[in-house]
């Protein structure tokens, strides 16, 4: 039993530090516009960076649709960035990398995200930790009922 208490109990904190995560390079051709979509369901958030390289001003103009095609995010021209959103419904999210004002060059955009997870709209980190922390305080008070019996 006690084994089985300790593997779940690590397996659960291991679990922790598991997210999904994506890195990629890629081209965005002069007078087009690449796209990256991701599946979310509600609550889940994404963050990340992208970095431009190539042509005059090392730029792109990047955007963030949910799934409706309304714009939730948007950078004019940029060439390195931060970026953060939230899923506010379920659906495929899509990432625009526009570089159709180009006349000469093509970009090399390098992308690199992550998604934290929902769980009954927590996030997945703090669920998992919740749940932890509640199964340490049922051992402990098992621990103490099962000491206090043998005193007895």
């Amino acid at each position: 039993m006690k084994k089985i208490v300790l593997i779940t109990l690590i397996l659960l904190l291991s679990s922790l530090f598991v997210g999904i995560v994506k890195a990629e390079t890629f081209t965005v051709p002069t007078f087009q516009e690449v796209t990256r979509s991701i599946g979310l369901t509600n609550g889940d958030r994404v963050s990340g960076t992208i970095s431009v390289v190539g042509g005059t001003g090392n730029d792109v103009n990047f955007y963030v649709t949910d799934p409706n095609g309304n714009t939730i995010l948007s950078y004019d021209r940029v060439t390195q960035t931060s970026f953060s959103f939230s899923a506010s419904m379920t659906g495929t999210y899509t990432m625009h990398f526009d570089n159709s004002f180009s006349i000469f060059s093509s970009k090399s955009v390098t992308l690199d995200y992550s998604v934290t997870k929902s769980i009954a709209g927590i996030p997945q980190e703090t669920f998992l930790l919740l749940v932890a922390i509640i199964v340490i305080v049922v051992i402990i008070i098992a621990v103490a009922i099962v000491l206090s019996r043998r005193k007895k």
